[in-house]
């Protein structure tokens, strides 16, 4: 990855913004979940962000950060003014710390889409049963025991409805024109989108 990065690197005008990503991880090793499309465990939740900009120096960030964050950073790194509000910050040259993070895993409309909220120290997972759990990061960062949930965490649902509130969502119920075609369903199921 190092070697395939660094010749990407060598090999593009000097003065091009470089921004390697991805838009999600894959639960190869936990015990219980093989997925990426319903859970919110860190493997599928952390995943690599790298910033090429030109004259700024290499280093590692250790706050966390969010896709939201990457269209305020690249426009201001761009200097172009961001004219609409957005949920994200820039986290570029200094990122400022923020906690905690709100995750939504993908679902059809017709499912209940599992939520987590996580800080440095703690995930808080709500499954697509409305169960919760509570990881302790620091001494579990597997997430393979659920411990109770910190006092802290605990109104992370409404408080996350309570900033969303005013977002628009281009979800809306599935109706008979939603039904798949038996060819899309295995495909969606081949790729991890649709459970059999």
């Amino acid at each position: 990855m190092d070697a395939a990065i660094g010749s990407l690197l060598q090999n593009i005008s000097e003065n091009t913004i470089v921004i390697l990503t991805a838009d999600h991880g894959e639960s190869f090793r936990h015990p219980t979940y093989f997925d990426h499309s319903t859970v919110l465990f860190d493997e599928v939740l952390h995943i690599p962000l790298i910033f090429h900009v030109p004259g700024q120096s290499a280093r590692t960030e250790t706050q966390m950060v969010s896709h939201v964050d990457l269209l305020p950073t690249l426009l201001s790194l761009l200097q172009i003014p961001l004219d609409l509000p957005t949920d994200g910050r820039i986290i570029l040259p200094q990122t400022p710390p923020l906690s905690p993070l709100y995750a939504r895993a993908y679902a059809f409309p017709h499912r209940l889409r599992p939520f987590a909220v996580r800080t440095p120290e703690w995930k808080l997972i709500r499954d697509g049963q409305g169960h919760w759990q509570a990881f302790n990061l620091l001494t579990d960062p597997l997430e393979n025991h659920p411990v109770p949930a910190p006092e802290s965490l605990k109104s992370s649902w409404e408080n996350y409805l309570k900033d969303v509130a005013d977002t628009p969502t281009p979800f809306r119920p599935p109706g008979p024109e939603d039904v798949l075609s038996p060819e899309l369903q295995q495909a969606l199921q081949s790729l991890g989108y649709l459970q059999p």
